[in-house]
């Protein structure tokens, strides 16, 4: 990879200097900065509250946050990217052709990028049997260049991918892509808990909700105009469950009201604008959109929704499967989480560890290490997140 690893982040010398932010990053490097003290022993709630609701600031923080908010810790072992260059996966010709058309025209870094695709892919395939354990599958190159271009390591970059696919991007990385289509039936609901009317509207142009699916698929990277756009959308996504893109983007529509309504309800005219809410000609997704998408998960979480489908006659139960969460910080939609690998009531306690972990129900606005700012944005979170476990 030829620069710093994980391990380098919790080093002794690194570990005395203060990370910087950059513009905006206030005082979440106060907190990364503590928790790279504390071995990454800390408490994450704090920086996860900073990280959805206004961001980390800067790539400075970035690259120091990241690793903490997916779970590496402060001293995660380096990746290995040897497998990058030699192993072999069912999809290793589409990585190839998938890394010529992205990272924003960074071609020197291409190289990097199929090494650590390739790399996330391998090191999960049994050395035995060779069964693949993660599957590649288009968009998730998108999202591996936006982590490559603001940790500039490939040994990082491949620690945080490779929780990624096993946790939040757990269910695109499976053998097909199932899972992820069933969870976007969530955005009508989610249209028809914000406005009614809008949903009425765009329902009636006939078009799936297969518009969505780059949500979940890229985290809105391969639409979205800039870099920094890009990551301050993957601060939010890399603090929250697996199925906040959603909110976000169903949010981002009802943002766009009298766009979407002023818009003859044709299916491929629908299709085609609700596909580019997030391209520059629509607009982009803002902080208030992120924020009223924090405010719509207390008020329609998906639990509720799904009750909600169940009652109409829908199917809705394997809506359930994504607000389980693995036993770590850093997990959300894992395997571990699947079936019975919840070990029954002890499982269900690591669960509820977890999402709570990342949630916080009460008492968040008395953090004793935030800022001012960290204070309001802790009691702005404290406000709209109080959820209920399943």
């Amino acid at each position: 990879g030829g620069g710093r690893s994980p391990r380098d982040m919790g080093g002794r010398k690194k570990r005395k200097k203060k990370p910087s932010s950059g513009a905006g990053g206030g005082g979440a490097s106060e907190l990364v900065h503590e928790l790279l003290v504390s071995g990454g022993r800390g408490d994450l709630k704090p920086l996860r509250q900073v990280a959805v609701v206004r961001g980390l600031g800067g790539n400075g923080i970035r690259k120091y946050a990241w690793p903490l908010l997916v779970g590496l810790g402060a001293t995660a072992p380096g990746a290995d990217v040897i497998a990058g260059e030699e192993g072999h996966h069912r999809d290793v010709q589409v990585v190839d052709v998938d890394v010529q058309r992205c990272l924003f025209r960074d071609a020197d870094k291409r190289p990097a990028l199929r090494r650590v695709l390739n790399a996330c892919v391998c090191n999960e395939i049994d050395l035995e049997t060779r069964e693949q354990g993660v599957y590649y599958y288009q968009g998730l190159h998108d999202i591996a260049s936006v982590i490559l271009l603001v940790v500039g390591d490939e040994e990082a970059t491949l620690a945080i991918l490779a929780r990624l696919v096993k946790d939040q991007l757990r269910d695109c990385t499976r053998s097909d892509l199932v899972p992820v289509l069933e969870s976007l039936e969530l955005v009508f609901d989610l249209l028809r808990a914000l406005d009614p009317e809008l949903h009425d509207h765009i329902r009636s142009s006939g078009v799936p909700c297969h518009f969505a699916l780059s949500w979940r698929l890229t985290w809105f990277s391969h639409d979205t105009q800039t870099p920094a756009q890009c990551s301050r959308l993957f601060d939010a996504f890399m603090a929250s469950p697996p199925l906040f893109p959603l909110y976000v983007g169903a949010c981002a529509i009802a943002s766009r009201r009298e766009l979407v309504m002023n818009t003859e309800p044709d299916f491929a005219t629908m299709h085609t604008l609700l596909s580019s809410i997030n391209s520059g000609g629509v607009g982009s997704i803002s902080e208030g959109d992120i924020r009223r998408a924090l405010q719509l998960y207390k008020s329609a979480p998906p639990e509720r929704l799904v009750a909600g489908s169940r009652g109409k006659g829908k199917g809705g139960m394997g809506y359930l499967k994504y607000l389980r969460t693995l036993g770590s910080a850093g997990g959300w939609g894992g395997d571990e989480a699947d079936g019975d690998g919840g070990g029954g009531k002890a499982g269900r306690r690591q669960y509820a560890w977890a999402w709570s972990a990342m949630l916080g129900f009460s008492g968040l606005a008395a953090v004793t290490t935030a800022t001012a700012a960290i204070t309001s944005i802790v009691a702005f979170w404290d406000g709209n997140l109080e959820f209920q476990l399943v």
